[in-house]
C-alpha cells in the first residue's frame, strides 16, 4: 500500500535518525542484546533503575538496552536482582525550535511517543487513543511512535501527514534477533543399580527420571540401592545401552558412635 511519502519529507530528522541508527547499529552488532520498555521517565543524573519497572524483564542482562517513557534510552552496565544501572542516559527527542524575535516559543522538534498497539510493515492507521501523548503535545507530523506492545515491542514508525489525517510508515525495529540456545547443563539423577569403589559400568535402564534428555558425560549418578544408597559415580561415556562411569565417593557419613551409659562421679 502506497501511504504517499517521500525520503525528502524526512530530512528535517537527521538528528534523531541519527540516534536511532546508533542503536540500530550496536544492537546489530550485538545481536543477543534485547531492548526493553521502562514503565517510567528517565531522571537527569540517576542512572540506578528498580527491574520492577520494566515491561517482561524476565531475561534482562547487562549490555541490554531500556528505553524510558520519555524519550531516553540507556545501555545496562551492572546488574543486580532487583536493580539495574546505566552507563548514562541519552535522549531520542530531537531540539526545540529556536525562540521567535517576539519571545515566541518555537515550534518542536521531532518527539518520540510510545504507542500500546503493534507497529508493522502492513499497519498504517493509528489508534489516537494508544499514544501515549506528552503533556502540552499533540501528534504530528514527523514525529515518531515507538511499539510497547508485547508482539512488536521495539518497532518504530514515522508519523506522516497525508490528505490531512496522520498515518505511520514502518521504518524498522530496535529488538534484535533471538541468541542462540545454550546447550544443556550437567543434571544429577539415582539408578537402582548397586555401586560401590569398584564399579566402572552401569545400566542406562536403570536410570531414573530422565525425561526429554539422554544422559551426558558429566553427570553425576546416585544410587537408590538398599545395598549402597548414597554410592556416587560421575559419566565418563555413555554408549547405547550402558555408561562408563567412575566412583566418586558417598553421601552417606560415618557411623557414629554408640553410648550406651554414662557415669558422673562427684568429685
Amino acid at each position: 500500500m502506497n501511504i504517499g511519502y517521500t525520503p525528502s519529507q524526512l530530512t528535517e530528522n537527521d538528528v534523531i535518525l541519527e540516534k536511532l541508527n546508533d542503536i540500530i547499529e550496536y544492537l546489530s552488532n550485538h545481536p543477543s542484546y534485547q531492548v526493553y520498555a521502562y514503565n517510567g521517565g528517565f531522571i537527569t543524573g540517576t542512572l540506578t533503575y528498580e527491574i520492577a519497572n520494566v515491561l517482561n524483564s524476565a531475561n534482562i542482562n547487562v549490555a541490554d538496552v531500556v528505553v524510558f517513557n520519555n524519550g531516553y534510552y540507556g545501555i545496562i552496565s551492572e546488574i543486580t536482582e532487583t536493580t539495574f544501572t546505566l552507563t548514562a542516559g541519552i535522549s531520542l527527542i530531537g531540539p526545540q525550535g529556536a525562540k521567535g524575535d517576539k519571545g515566541d516559543k518555537g515550534d518542536y522538534g521531532t518527539g518520540i511517543f510510545m504507542y500500546f498497539k503493534p507497529i508493522a510493515q502492513d499497519l498504517y492507521q493509528i489508534d489516537m487513543a494508544y499514544v501515549a501523548k506528552v503533556s502540552g503535545r499533540e501528534l504530528q507530523n514527523g514525529d515518531i511512535l515507538f511499539s510497547l506492545y508485547d508482539a512488536t515491542l521495539g518497532n518504530i514508525a514515522w508519523v506522516l501527514e497525508q490528505s490531512g489525517e496522520l498515518r505511520m510508515a514502518y521504518a524498522g525495529s530496535l529488538k534484535g534477533p533471538p541468541g542462540a540456545e545454550g546447550s544443556s547443563g550437567l543434571s544429577t539423577y539415582f539408578i537402582n543399580n548397586r555401586i560401590d569403589s569398584g564399579t566402572t559400568s552401569v545400566s542406562l535402564i536403570d536410570i531414573t527420571n530422565v525425561d526429554n534428555r539422554t544422559i551426558h558425560t558429566g553427570d553425576i549418578l546416585i544410587s537408590s540401592h538398599p545395598d549402597s544408597f548414597g554410592e556416587c559415580v560421575v559419566v565418563l561415556q555413555r554408549g547405547s545401552s550402558t555408561a562408563n562411569v567412575n566412583y566418586i565417593g558417598s553421601l552417606r557419613g560415618t557411623q557414629g558412635v554408640s553410648v550406651q551409659s554414662i557415669s558422673i562421679k562427684e568429685v
